[in-house]
């Protein structure tokens, strides 16, 4: 997904092997890559669910694993940082 007005990414909506995401399968994931605060991604990639942004850069992204482990609640309030994290 791309903001209308800077044309910058905030979101990708992939299908990924969960090998790629440094778990011990091969079975296919669905994912979603978002911006994140740099200084408190850290914190959020401790929590189950989250990883280091797989196709995006590590330090600006994470991606969540759509496998229901995150809340929708959260996942909503995710997208709507990275869209606001989209304007430079």
């Amino acid at each position: 997904w791309r903001r209308k007005d800077t044309a910058k990414w905030y979101g990708a909506i992939l299908t990924v092997s969960k090998s790629k995401l440094a778990l011990e399968s091969s079975d296919i994931a669905e994912v979603i890559d978002l911006r994140y605060y740099p200084n408190k991604l850290e914190k959020l990639l401790s929590e189950s669910g989250y990883y280091p942004g797989w196709h995006m850069n590590k330090k600006n992204w994470c991606t969540v694993i759509l496998d229901g482990s995150v809340p929708d609640e959260k996942l909503f309030e995710l997208i709507d940082i990275s869209y606001k994290l989209a304007v430079k």
